[in-house]
Formats: structure tokens, C-alpha cells, sequence
């Protein structure tokens, strides 16, 4: 008996015992929507969170600086322009520049202190981009923009500091020039963002911050670098590194990373004294991408890919019992028929064949079933289904939907993982009813 003949008989018998059917073919549609939705949980996670990063503040790729004046090194990068020219020689016009520059400073107001980072944005460039982050909640947007000296505050800011629009205040800063400096900011607009990364931020308009740091007039802290995607950053930066590293009075490098469990650090070292001791060199420029910062926040993804594999483990346990349980007890059921097939010359290795097969089918079909209800559940939660979230796991949602990405690879991924798992743990007891001999089968009573 050939293969097409067995594979038609199992397929017919599928539904024989339609309770025995659905009990197994459930439990692989519910393990099927477990792990289509804690893969597409992962990948949303991975997205967003960079996602959320790279409207904040990381870009795709990020410059930071040093620059060295009369042997004495400064924490900007002096000839900004011409800088941001050069990117864009290598890399394209196209691409997105931003560049920023922080402030830590000690806020002062009604008795309360303290210590705070206020972030210097070009608004002409990233007025869009900032607008569509922030929630204003009192003031005006508008108010923001059109005050050199206004600040956007995040709500819980100016709730601690009982700030109100137009208040006024004075902070104290350390200017790049070690000596200390005062400025005076108003309250344009307090705010609550969308973006779990920027909710304790602080805006300010980056040439206010910049000359209060006392900083060149054509400087930056940083760039903040958008590419068409954040795949193939790496190489990205290695064509700018080689780029930017001929030119002779620049040391431009790779970050060293130094991971301490979620963190990262930007580490100096031998390049340090490098660029201290060599007078050729007047800039020293460190680039590093946005995967590098997150591959640093392994440890939490890797978590929650381990917590999907524990879950499927279990689940999987369950149908190797209930697979096992099901075939022995089918086979029990059947013996006549076996005997009857093996008679008219079905092989032992056939009738194991044929319960595989019927296992495979059954898996198959509800697989695929588990699938379709997942990527359904999957457009309800990402598109109609709607929550109100905290700020601590606001990177897990989207203006309060979740974001699922399920991916063709999962997909396929899950469909021939459950196939060769069904497959192996259906020929196990298989081969009892194999072993079977014709006269047995044909007497046996049940």
C-alpha cells in the first residue's frame, strides 16, 4: 500500500473520534496562540523599545565628543558644521542629523533643590519630532517655541517643585570651562509624554543651553544620527569611522562596551591617552549605534524569551501525554481494522506510518487554525483593544495599544516545531500497533 493511500486513509480518519480529535487539536491551538503571542511580545518589545530610544534620545547612530585646545581636552565638538558636513559627504543627504547637548544643573525654587538634566534641543529641526512625543498638559506648545529662555517640564517635575506656567527659576550649572554659571528659565508648557524614555526629561532651546554651558557658538555635545533603517548600523559606522579617520587631526573610534547587568558604559582607555599625548589630534570622537545599547538590554529580553520557553515547554509536555495516551487508546479501539489492513498487506511499518500521519494531519490543521485566531487576537490588541498604563511599563505599549509583531519566521517556525514534535511523539507509541500481529489484531476483543 503506497504512501498516497495511507496518507488518505489517516486524513479520513482524523475525525473519526470527534472528541478525541478536538481535546488534542485544542490544546495544539492554545500552545500555537501561547507561542504566537509571546514571540510577537518579544519582537514588539525589542521594537519598541528602540524604537522609543531612538525618538528620545539615541539615534540610529550617535557621535559624542571631545574637543582639545591648547593641550586642555573639553567635553564638546568644536566646528560642528563642518562635522555634520562630513556625514553627510559619507553617509547621505538624506540622512536625519540632530545635535544635542545636556545640562546638569541644580534647580533652585520655593526652598526645594535639586539636581536635574536639562536637554538643549534644535527646535527648527526636531520641533515635529518633539511635539509628537509630548502631551501638553498646561501651557502652550506654541509658548515653547517662540521663548528662547522657556522650558518644557515633565509633569511630575513641576508637581515636586510646585511650578506653575510662566514661573521663572534659576538653576546652577558647571560650564564646560569647570567654572560655574547661572540661568534663568520660564515655564512655557508642562508636559506628559508618550514615551517612557523622555518622561523625566526636560526641554530646553539647545543655543540658550549651549550658551549658558559657555560652549563655542558653533558646537555640539553629541549628534544624534537617523539612517533609512537601524538595520546595518554597524556597517554604517564602519564606513564612517574609516572615513572620519583620515583625516589627520581626528581620533574616532568604537565605544567599549562594559556591561554590568542592563547598563553599558562608554569606556576611554589606552585611546584616552592616545589622544592626550598626540598633538596631531584636536577631536576625539566616539560613535556608537542604537543596537549596541540594546543588545546591552539582553539580559531582559533574554528573560522574557526564556519565560516563553518554559511555557511551551510545559504545554508541549502535555500534548506528549495526551499524544501518547490518545494513539494507545485509539489503537486499542481498532485493532480489527489493523488486523484486516495487515491481512490484505499493509506492512507493520504502514500501519506506524498511518498513525503518524494522522497525527501529523490533525497537528497540521490545528496549527494552522491556532495561527489564523492568533494573528486575529493579535490585530484586536494591537489596533481596537486599548489600555490606560503606568509610566513603568509604558515601553510594552504604543499611544496604549500593545505591540505584537508576529514574524513569517516565528510563524513557520512554530508550525514545523509542533509537525516534528508530533511526529516524534506519535511514532513512540506507533510502534505498538505495528508489532501487532494480524491474528492478534483480528481476535482481540475490546
Amino acid at each position: 500500500m503506497n504512501l498516497r493511500i495511507i496518507g488518505a486513509i489517516a486524513f479520513r480518519n482524523i475525525f473519526r473520534d470527534k472528541k478525541r480529535t478536538y481535546s488534542l487539536g485544542i490544546t495544539y491551538a492554545i500552545v500555537t496562540i501561547i507561542l504566537l503571542a509571546l514571540f510577537s511580545f518579544t519582537n514588539g518589545v525589542v521594537f519598541n523599545f528602540g524604537n522609543n530610544l531612538a525618538k528620545s534620545f539615541v539615534g540610529h547612530l550617535n557621535i559624542f565628543g571631545e574637543t582639545k585646545i591648547d593641550g586642555k581636552v573639553y567635553s564638546f565638538i568644536d566646528n560642528a558644521a563642518d562635522l555634520e558636513n562630513k556625514i553627510r559627504n559619507v553617509l547621505s543627504s538624506k540622512v536625519e542629523i540632530y545635535p544635542r547637548v545636556s545640562m546638569f544643573a541644580r534647580i533652585y525654587n520655593k526652598g526645594y533643590s535639586k539636581a536635574s538634566s536639562i536637554v538643549g534641543v534644535d527646535l527648527k529641526r526636531e520641533k515635529e519630532t518633539l511635539k509628537s512625543q509630548v502631551k501638553i498638559v498646561d501651557g502652550s506648545f506654541d509658548d515653547f517655541l517662540s521663548d528662547n529662555t522657556a522650558i518644557l517640564l515633565p509633569k511630575e517635575f513641576a508637581d515636586y517643585f510646585e511650578f506653575k506656567v510662566k514661573d521663572q527659576f534659576i538653576v546652577s550649572t558647571k560650564t564646560v570651562y569647570g567654572a560655574y554659571n547661572t540661568a534663568t528659565f520660564t515655564v512655557a508648557a508642562i508636559y506628559e509624554s508618550i514615551n517612557p524614555f523622555s518622561q523625566a526629561t526636560s526641554y530646553a532651546h539647545f543655543d540658550y543651553i549651549r550658551t549658558v554651558m559657555l560652549m563655542p557658538e558653533d558646537s555640539t555635545s553629541q549628534f544624534l544620527i537617523y539612517t533609512d533603517s537601524i538595520k546595518g548600523s554597524d556597517a554604517k559606522r564602519d564606513i564612517l569611522l574609516s572615513y572620519l579617520g583620515n583625516n589627520s587631526n581626528m581620533l574616532v573610534e568604537k565605544p567599549t562596551i562594559k556591561r554590568e547587568e542592563t547598563s553599558f558604559m562608554v569606556g576611554g582607555g589606552k585611546s584616552k591617552e592616545k589622544f592626550l599625548s598626540n598633538p596631531q589630534y584636536k577631536y576625539h570622537l566616539t560613535i556608537f549605534t542604537l543596537e549596541e545599547i540594546l543588545s546591552a538590554m539582553n539580559q531582559m529580553i533574554n528573560s522574557i524569551r526564556l519565560f516563553a520557553i518554559i511555557i511551551a515547554s510545559i504545554m508541549l509536555a502535555v500534548i506528549a501525554i495526551s499524544l501518547y495516551v490518545n494513539i494507545r487508546m485509539t489503537i486499542n479501539e481498532q485493532m480489527k481494522e489493523i488486523g484486516t489492513m495487515r491481512t490484505i498487506g499493509l506492512g507493520s511499518n504502514g500501519v506506524v506510518v498511518l498513525y503518524v500521519f494522522e497525527n501529523i494531519f490533525l497537528c497540521l490543521i490545528f496549527t494552522i487554525a491556532g495561527i489564523i485566531f492568533g494573528l486575529f487576537l493579535i490585530f484586536l490588541f494591537t489596533n481596537v483593544i486599548s489600555f490606560n498604563v503606568s509610566a513603568e511599563i509604558a515601553f510594552l505599549f504604543n499611544k496604549g495599544f500593545l505591540v505584537l509583531i508576529p514574524k513569517i519566521t516565528d510563524i513557520l517556525g512554530i508550525v514545523l516545531s509542533l509537525v516534528l514534535f508530533s511526529a516524534i511523539f506519535s511514532y513512540l507509541p506507533s510502534r505498538y500497533a505495528g508489532k501487532i500481529k494480524p491474528i492478534d489484531a483480528l481476535n482481540a476483543v475490546h
